[in-house]
Parts: structure tokens; C-alpha cells; sequence
């Protein structure tokens, strides 16, 4: 809680109008709400390459292009390499090493 707390504070110092908010509700619920109530009109997020968060994305995706936000999301962050094009790049089959990755 106090690097949560250290982090709103270091943001709020850098912009007066801008603070740290923590939210706990599925995505899926609480950001169509939010849309509305923040009036958000952009949304960035970091792409996901596990299949549950591949179908939450694309929910959260179309409820944001229905609530008029514009999405852009990151390509992969948590990964050296985008799983799914390594798979489309290999033929539709996984790398089984690194010198198929590298190549």
C-alpha cells in the first residue's frame, strides 16, 4: 500500500489534476462505467497473449469502440516476442529453441 501510495504521490507532483486510482472489478464490468463517469476517450492498455485474456481484451475492445473510446493497445509487454507471430511466422507451429526464434 505505501508504494501505491509513494507512486500517486510522485504522479500528482508531476500534474496536479492526475492521481492514482486502484480499482478492483473485472474489466469486463467496471470500465464501460468508468467510460461514462471519467469521460474517457482513449484507452492504452498492454496486450495479453494468454487465451482467457485474448477474450477479455477483445470484450473490453468492443465495449470501448461502443462507448466511442478510442483504443490502442501495446503490442506485448510482458514477452521478449509476440507468441502469436512466432507461430504464424514458423507456419502455424511453435518455436522449440531460441534458434528458431532468433532467425
Amino acid at each position: 500500500l505505501d508504494c501505491q501510495s509513494d507512486l500517486s504521490a510522485s504522479i500528482t507532483k508531476l500534474n496536479q489534476n492526475s492521481k492514482l486510482f486502484v480499482i478492483r472489478e473485472a474489466p469486463q464490468t467496471v470500465l464501460p462505467k468508468l467510460f461514462k463517469a471519467w469521460k474517457i476517450t482513449h484507452l492504452v492498455f498492454e496486450r495479453d497473449t494468454d487465451p482467457y485474456a485474448k477474450e477479455r481484451d477483445a470484450t473490453v475492445v468492443n465495449l470501448a469502440r461502443k462507448a466511442g473510446v478510442e483504443v490502442v493497445a501495446t503490442r506485448h509487454g510482458r514477452t521478449l516476442y509476440d507468441p502469436d507471430e512466432l507461430v504464424k511466422a514458423h507456419g502455424g507451429k511453435p518455436t522449440m529453441s531460441i534458434s528458431q526464434v532468433q532467425r
